[in-house]
């Protein structure tokens, strides 16, 4: 080894010369180093052939060269025999061959290691040339050299060993750079273990570990977990002794506790009689997580595809749930999951008592699927455990929820997040279809029940006209006993009790006749508070609330009142043992309003109560006529039905909440109405009755008999007509000395509006009161035709309608 070295360096770019020098300094460990720079310029070039200093190596950096084997040629113009270093980049690696025929000893391309390999490479030349000075002198070396024969065997071994070191250096930089891990044992037979004796950097990265770690710990199989099978020591054995190559799978167990899937090759070798082996990883972690998404996907595509299936073939809300929480705790390979959806609950994994334990921690405010941590959660969920929750949604509406503890909720949580939600989504459009469908069935019967009602409903009330008509007719009789008297008085009660429940029967089929105008909802309020409190039980408290501006809407007040007197009823019977009764009257929100998805101003009239509560299966009939929870001959299940058909035909919504010994909560929501201010109508003089002429027409004769009979008496002329025909035919050239005519609306052929019409065309002047059993839709307000002044709902007192034409007579007088 030389203990004192001249090294010159020669280049085109100074700062590169500086730091070659900076490298060399440090590291090679010379009694007496003389590193010299020499920088390149046409100055210099020309003056190189009068250098005469001794120079031990020449390190020539053709890195910032367009022409590097030029440069070199160059900078050899002085010292040919000394030994020749040329540094080039990677871009370069292509001049090799060309610099190595131009005389170079030795080619290095320069990568990011090179401070560490470059002092090795510089020393191995310095002792190269020491050796090849020691076994002759200068100048048998130099005699020998002009020789033919030994000058170009000295050239070629020259070149064989530059090849050779080229060689190295392509080695060097495949092991340095490559991809794979790549690492050299050192197999140890005596004690059955291995030790490890040079890696590259991806190794290092891969272990987790620098290189100096793994040499001092050595054998770093004691790193690795393997994957498979296991070799047998026989095995191994044989594998050495024959040189087979083999493969295989190990995850190392890495420091920051990352576990990286490694694919590993050895092939067993011989060195000098030393038994090594070549080891090449490749980590397979991003390749094995590719797959298992891909499967993972799969299976959540399949878990979405059966709950799709199930909400399309489900015929409840029970099976649809029990599909869709199997489907999803298979799909995120969950060891417990719960779905619920309205009253219905399924299980997997689980009883039902940790399922509610479960559902505590549900958050009823999320509208997205969110993650439960066990680590900040109750003892009931368990410590250490993670859950995921989605709610079970549509269009804002909670239906219900889900819950899952499985393996992806650790593994692959935006995955498993995403599934659940999915799933929710889907289950939620399912039961509100589920729930739109069960509507439409119901609105569907009681429109049935409404339609047969109806139809009855104006027989009935013809039958009971002519009872109180008649009734009315025997009171004024003279000779009629005391006892009859009472008598008479019972029939006229019970008929008119048949009365209401024909009106209630009409009320919840949409056929009553409504006397509209601008109704004061806390007005209508106090006056239900007035009638509760004298009539109610002392142990019932009575509750309002109303804010204090008034609050409009447009309907009939007296039906309206009906409609919140049937609901006060309804109430005390659900507190046998009191409570208390909260009547309230406010605002809904302007926009929409999640459960009765109306939209624009709306007024919401609230009946709420403390009792027994309403059975879950009674909540969906509640509103069909003759349905009742209350025991036989407390009710005939009428009063809910006729809410029903009040509030729906003022254009609104009634609906209902309730639970089992928690009471009950009825909710009327009506359009706002704003009443514009209006100058009060003069006060028009009385006119006398005495001879006002009627045309009465109805088809009922017996009806028709009494009614003429009642009106007699009363003072006015009554003309008769059993139908329109009859009507025209009699009194058609006779209009004009008609003061008022009274019409049935059902009769055979013409109806009473059209009768009306036709005389109207005769008669501009015509005034008219319609009577009806029930009025058909499309003539439930009066304004719809000129001179149609009044609509009368039978059955109709004689005092009323007498009342009636008094108010048209005076009115038009």
């Amino acid at each position: 080894m030389f203990l004192a070295a001249t090294v010159l360096l020669v280049g085109v770019n100074a700062h590169l010369l500086a730091s070659l020098e900076q490298i060399i300094l440090p590291a090679l460990s010379l009694e007496r180093l003389n590193v010299r720079k020499l920088l390149l310029t046409a100055s210099t070039e020309r003056n190189l052939g009068a250098s005469r200093e001794q120079v031990d190596l020449t390190l020539v950096d053709l890195r910032a060269s367009v022409e590097p084997v030029t440069l070199f040629h160059l900078a050899r113009l002085r010292w040919p025999d000394v030994p020749s270093l040329a540094l080039i980049g990677l871009e370069q690696e292509t001049t090799i061959e060309a610099l190595l025929a131009a005389g170079a000893t030795d080619c290095m391309i320069a990568t990011p290691s090179l401070k560490a390999r470059l002092p090795r490479r510089i020393r191995l030349l310095l002792d190269a040339q020491r050796v090849a000075f020691s076994n002759a002198s200068f100048d048998e070396a130099k005699t020998t050299n002009r020789s033919g024969a030994s000058w170009e065997e000295t050239e070629e071994r020259r070149r064989m060993q530059s090849a050779l070191q080229v060689s190295e250096e392509k080695l060097r930089l495949i092991f340095e750079h490559a991809f794979d891990g790549i690492s050299i044992y050192e197999e140890l037979p005596e004690s059955s273990s291995r030790r490890l004796l040079e890696c590259n950097d991806r190794y290092c990265e891969m272990a987790g570990r620098s290189r100096e770690e793994l040499l001092a710990i050595g054998n770093t199989s004691l790193l690795h977990r393997k994957i498979g099978r296991v070799f047998t020591r026989a095995e191994n054995l044989f594998i050495r002794q024959h040189k087979i190559p083999y493969r295989g799978f190990f995850s190392w167990i890495r420091p920051d506790g990352k576990q990286n899937v490694i694919e590993y090759s050895a092939a067993p070798i011989d060195v000098d009689g030393r038994p090594l082996t070549i080891g090449i990883d490749r980590d397979i972690t991003d390749q094995i997580h590719a797959q298992e998404s891909a499967m993972r996907r799969a299976d959540h595509m399949e878990a979405i595809n059966v709950v799709i299936g199930a909400a399309a073939a489900a015929v409840d809300v029970g099976t649809l749930i029990e599909h869709a929480v199997q489907a999803l705790a298979q799909g995120l390979i969950a060891d417990g999951a719960v779905m619920w959806a309205k009253d219905e609950l399924a299980v997997v994994g689980i009883d039902e008592e940790e399922a509610k334990r479960w559902m505590a921690r549900f958050d009823r405010t999320q509208t997205g699927s969110y993650l439960i941590d066990g680590a900040s959660s109750s003892a009931a969920l368990g410590q250490g455990d993670r859950w995921l929750a989605a709610p079970i949604i549509h269009e804002g509406r909670l239906f219900g929820g889900v819950m899952v503890r499985g393996a992806d909720v650790d593994a692959w949580p935006e995955d498993a997040l995403a599934l659940a939600g999915a799933v929710g989504k889907e289950v939620g459009a399912a039961v509100a279809r589920f729930q739109l469908f069960e509507q439409t069935l119901q609105q569907g019967r009681i429109a049935a029940v409404g339609r047969l009602a109806s139809g009855v409903a104006h027989d009935f009330n013809n039958i009971l006209a002519v009872i109180l008509l008649q009734t009315q007719l025997l009171e004024l009789e003279q000779t009629l006993s005391e006892k009859g008297r009472l008598r008479l008085q019972t029939v006229a009660e019970r008929a008119q009790y048949a009365a209401g429940l024909i009106r209630q029967i009409l009320d919840f089929s949409l056929k009553s006749v409504l006397n509209q105008g601008p109704v004061n909802l806390s007005s209508l309020m106090e006056e239900i508070v007035d009638l509760v409190r004298r009539t109610f039980p002392e142990n019932i408290q009575i509750v309002v609330e109303h804010p204090s501006q008034p609050l409009f809407v447009y309907g009939d007040f007296t039906l309206l009142k009906q409609a919140l007197i049937n609901l006060a009823l309804n109430a005390r019977d659900a507190m046998p043992n009191g409570g208390t009764l909260i009547l309230r009257v406010d605002r809904l929100e302007e926009t929409r309003d999640k459960k009765t998805n109306l939209s624009g101003q709306w007024l919401r009239l609230t009946v709420r109560d403390n009792g027994v509560g309403i059975p879950t299966d009674a909540l969906p009939h509640l509103f069909e006529p003759f349905f009742t929870t209350k025991e036989v001959g407390k009710g005939v299940g009428l009063g809910l039905a006729q809410v029903y058909g009040i509030i729906k035909q003022h254009g609104g919504e009634v609906s209902v909440t309730s639970r089992l010994g928690q009471g009950a909560a009825f909710f009327i929501d009506l359009p706002a109405f704003y009443p514009e201010s209006k100058i009060a109508p003069p006060i028009l003089p009385t006119r006398s009755l005495a001879g006002v002429r009627l045309l009465y027409v109805e088809d009922e004769l017996l009806l028709r008999e009494t009614f003429c009979d009642l009106l007699e008496l009363h003072g006015y002329e009554v003309w008769s007509a059993a139908d329109g025909e009859e009507a025209l035919a009699r009194y058609g050239e006779r209009l004009a000395e008609i003061d008022l005519m009274i019409t049935d609306l059902a009769m055979p052929g013409m109806n009473g509006v059209e009768l009306h019409c036709e005389l109207r065309k005769r008669l501009p002047t015509l005034r008219t009161i319609v009577l009806s059993g029930y009025p058909a839709e499309q003539h439930l307000s009066h304004h719809a035709y000129e001179g149609i002044m009044a609509w009368l709902q039978k059955p109709v007192g004689v005092a009323a309608l007498t009342a009636q034409i008094e108010e048209v007579i005076n009115a038009t007088a």
